[in-house]
């Protein structure tokens, strides 16, 4: 069935919550010495992605890559991030770690700077800037590691706004959005000072909801508001306890990975089916017509002036079929 045709739009799929990490998006944020990448790096088989130097010292047994610039970057994403190799990286990794984001923004700031000659951001475009360039290419890899199907743990620092409310560091219109907007779970970690007994470190807090000191949320309204041990093993089990309880207050059972991911398969048609039938369905809009001209109006209304239909290539394939569409509905008229 046509997924737009009005039977398919009066009868849509409904949305259902996933239970497995894998596509857990969660970014935490805190001052440095508060066990943030300890946490990160005890989630389920991590792989740890070093932008700065100092992420792993005293950590043992980490599988990393250091990332040096935005094009090591680039490269990385490439592989791991393929929808191809992931039931092959699956096997090995169920975590990808993203430590010192603001670290990992300013390799794309200088990336798109010295692609467009210029040392700095606000130089290029003849002095008017490469925000937007910016902004669309920090986006457009940031959505491919969102998307992998792994559960994705972003790490940043804090810094304070004027009232003295901890917000996560980073530049509020172009980098941040991307992860508060996609993270199931955005938590500020709490420093709970030492224990009096022992000097030693008490467990970090991961708080959860948003206050006049920090900001913090969760997607699933059915979350602690607070995970006060913070640990990886605490995160997951915070993580499992929301979804139980929302099946238990709102009658519907989640999910697992594979069933949420044939929900949003879609099946691509050999580009020389679509032409077959295209040919089949124009030849009967031109017999109804009486003539050629309803036929390339609609070609020309999608292709432009004077294109023909048949020097379509594959790359024009969504494009063909909009207008395999639209003769259809000529028929149907």
């Amino acid at each position: 069935m046509d997924n737009f045709s009005l039977d398919a739009i009066l009868n849509p799929p409904v949305s259902r919550v996933q239970k497995s990490v894998d596509g857990f998006i969660v970014s935490f944020f805190g001052r440095g010495g508060l066990g943030k990448t300890p946490v990160a790096t005890k989630m389920p088989k991590p792989y740890y992605l070093a932008f700065g130097k100092s992420g792993l010292s005293g950590l043992n047994n980490v599988p990393f890559q250091s990332i040096k610039s935005w094009a090591e970057f680039k490269k990385f994403v490439k592989v791991f991030c393929d929808p191809k190799n992931f039931e092959q990286i699956h096997q090995n990794f169920e975590t990808l770690v993203l430590d010192e984001m603001e670290i990992l923004y300013s390799y794309c700031e200088k990336y798109v700077a010295n692609t467009e000659g210029v040392n700095k951001i606000k130089e290029g475009n003849g002095g008017y800037g490469l925000w937007g360039d910016l902004k669309t290419e920090w986006e457009t890899e940031l959505l491919k590691v969102i998307g992998s199907g792994f559960c994705v743990v972003f790490i940043l620092h804090t810094a304070q706004d004027e009232t003295g409310k901890n917000y996560p560091v980073g530049d509020a219109k172009r980098m941040l959005p991307i992860l508060i907007n996609h993270s199931e779970v955005i938590g500020y970690v709490k420093g709970n000072g030492v224990d009096p007994d022992t000097g030693k470190p008490i467990h970090s807090s991961l708080m959860l909801a948003d206050t006049p000191e920090w900001f913090a949320r969760t997607r699933n309204e059915y979350f602690d508001p607070m995970i006060e041990d913070f640990t990886a093993d605490n995160l997951i089990k915070a993580y499992y306890d929301a979804i139980d309880r929302q099946e238990k207050a709102e009658g519907i059972k989640a999910i697992t990975r594979e069933e949420r991911d044939s929900m949003f398969e879609t099946k691509k048609r050999p580009f020389n089916e679509v032409m077959d039938e295209l040919q089949e369905v124009g030849q009967k809009v031109v017999e109804k017509y009486g003539s050629k001209e309803k036929l390339t109006e609609v070609v020309e209304s999608v292709l432009g002036k004077g294109a023909l239909v048949s020097n379509a290539t594959p790359k024009q394939q969504e494009a063909v079929e909009v207008i395999l569409s639209n003769l259809k509905d000529l028929l149907d008229e």
